[in-house]
């Protein structure tokens, strides 16, 4: 799963996570993560719900500020094993071809292997006083 995504401000408060779903169920989900705070910084997260209980599997810190219209791609690779699933997320400023970030995880969980929708979203933290305007474009998904 692959997405493009801009944000139109930093938020006044708090953060803004906008990911990227790889396997969405009733109950259970998989997804890579930008967090980005009212400071610019970001962190990307792979996380996992299962059985309603969830685990942010991998974080870490994107170097340098994110500047507000600039346009990030995110890419969540899900490698299925018998067992196991090896996750990848990389981020990437749009038409550069070396990641600013990447990170890696694996998951055991049997029920992120069966059949799921993938998706989008976006949430700001309860504590900005100000919309941010989140846009999601070219969002692809691939089998391999």
């Amino acid at each position: 799963v692959s997405g493009e995504m801009s944000f139109g401000a930093l938020p006044s408060a708090g953060s803004l996570y906008t990911r990227l779903e790889g396997h969405a169920s009733a109950s259970d989900r998989l997804w890579a993560a930008v967090r980005l705070t009212s400071t610019g910084t970001m962190q990307l997260t792979i996380s996992q719900v299962v059985a309603g209980v969830q685990t942010d599997l991998k974080t870490v810190d994107v170097p340098g500020t994110y500047t507000p219209g600039s346009v990030l791609r995110l890419d969540l690779t899900i490698d299925q094993a018998a067992s196991a699933q090896a996750l990848t997320a990389t981020l990437y400023a749009l038409g550069q071809s070396t990641p600013i970030a990447s990170t890696s995880a694996s998951s055991t969980a049997s029920s992120l292997q069966q059949a799921g929708a993938v998706g989008a979203s976006s949430y700001l933290s309860a504590s900005a006083t100000s919309p941010v305007v989140v846009s999601i474009d070219n969002l692809l998904v691939t089998k391999h």
